[in-house]
């Protein structure tokens, strides 16, 4: 590894840098030091590694994260801790193949939020739909610059903010939108609420990036402006109208977002491995960094939601609240805890899917010792979805796809683990997912 980091660092480094670089190389990948007798440059060499590795770590983590996270915002459900912008993603193939080599880890953490992450895991999934629908998010992007260019405050004669903080502040704007935030109901009390949360928000990513701005050294008339820009998009009586515009567009990913948020809600609690549920996170998600990500829970209301004991189907039309997400979880950790050598233990054996639209759908098997968990769920929706307002995909629209499922595995007589199914041929996914976007079964 160091060796390759060598390497790269020859190919870019300066040249007066050079002679530095072969120094540190010396001391940190040359001769080993069982043959180097003790003495000050043995205790030297010590110090040398030490430091090193334990300077890596943070300056890797305020460099990328903390500064390039803040820079880079082509999309940011990318830009997360622990996430590699570069990595688009994954094809169910890979997918597949990387959740069986979990197996050799069954106690390995799966997270997706964290005190620390940049967005929560809801804005995240939200935003990802953007990928899915490229030429309508160029369109908007194109349409709300050009109109807000005129608009802009100006630093020194320059506007503010420039391209890119525009950019990424449209896509944190559309990500932590509230669900029930909608164009017909602008309440100034809801669209001030989000202007607090995402203005601390852009200050702080104004002096991460270090662009404009830093921590050390605030430029107070770039984060004014930038802070102006905000208060313009989010004023309903100004004559740009983009708070409307935004709330439309929020209202348009929100539903497909929440398809993907239960998406990876089941996912994590079914894959291989431990689930982490982070304070807050059993209802929607849809934090920004910290301190929004810390805000006070209301656990009052998640208690009340588990008492009346909801099947998630019968919470699909109040999406919106995010009571189908606990439901989901509530059932998921029930199974869990009745079977935990099942989730512990369980093979991985992925699911054919043939038919019209065999990329929309991910399904899987685990088995332990006759217990058979058969976990189905939608992706790619929005090419699919056949409403707006719901986070599903209607029957008809899944056409003939199927589920080829391995000898022996019938589905007619597997529990309905959340309630899924509808009437017909239970190997298509039309029947499998008719209630929900996801489909947990099992069979024993």
């Amino acid at each position: 590894v160091l060796a390759q980091a060598m390497a790269g660092a020859r190919r870019s480094i300066r040249s007066a840098d050079r002679d530095l670089l072969s120094l540190l190389g010396g001391w940190l990948g040359g001769p080993g030091l069982h043959g180097v007798p003790a003495g000050p440059r043995r205790a030297e060499r010590l110090r040398a590694m030490v430091r090193f590795q334990q300077l890596s770590a943070p300056a890797t983590a305020k460099s990328v994260e903390d500064t390039a996270f803040y820079r880079y915002g082509r999309l940011l459900s990318r830009n997360e801790v622990g996430s590699d912008p570069a990595q688009f993603a994954l094809a169910p193939a890979a997918f597949h193949a990387a959740t069986a080599a979990r197996l050799a880890m069954p106690r390995a953490l799966l997270a997706t939020a964290t005190h620390d992450h940049k967005r929560g895991e809801d804005s995240r999934a939200r935003l990802a739909v953007l990928s899915e629908m490229p030429e309508a998010w160029d369109a908007s992007l194109r349409r709300w610059t050009a109109r807000m260019a005129a608009l802009k405050p100006l630093v020194e004669g320059v506007p503010a903010p420039d391209a890119a903080d525009e950019i990424m502040l449209y896509e944190t704007l559309l990500g932590a939108w509230p669900n029930d935030l909608l164009p017909r109901s602008l309440t100034p009390d809801g669209l001030a609420s989000l202007e607090a949360r995402v203005a601390a928000w852009q200050e702080k990513a104004l002096r991460e990036a270090k662009r404009h701005s830093e921590w050390a050294a605030p430029d107070a008339a770039y984060e004014a402006a930038c802070r102006a820009f905000l208060a313009i998009l989010l004023d309903p009586a100004h004559p740009a109208g983009m708070a409307h515009e935004l709330a439309t567009f929020a209202g348009r990913l929100a539903p497909r977002g929440a398809l993907n948020s239960l998406t990876q809600t089941v996912l994590r609690l079914t894959c291989p491995g431990i689930p982490d549920l982070y304070q807050g996170g059993e209802f929607w998600d849809l934090s920004l960094v910290d301190p929004d990500n810390r805000r006070e829970v209301d656990f009052a209301a998640r208690a009340a939601a588990l008492d009346a004991g909801a099947a998630p189907g019968a919470l699909l039309a109040q999406w919106r609240d995010g009571r189908i997400k606990l439901a989901i979880l509530a059932r998921l950790l029930a199974l869990r805890a009745r079977l935990p050598d099942l989730f512990a233990h369980g093979q991985y054996q992925p699911i054919a899917i043939e038919g019209a639209c065999p990329g929309r759908a991910l399904a899987f098997l685990r088995q332990h010792q006759g217990s058979r968990l058969l976990v189905v769920v939608s992706r790619l929706a929005s090419a699919a979805a056949g409403t707006e307002s719901l986070p599903l995909i209607t029957p008809a629209a899944w056409e003939d796809t199927r589920l080829i499922p391995p000898a022996g595995l019938a589905l007619d007589g597997m529990e309905d683990v959340l309630g899924s199914k509808g009437d017909g041929d239970p190997l298509r996914l039309g029947t499998l997912l008719a209630r929900l976007p996801v489909a947990v079964l099992l069979g024993t």
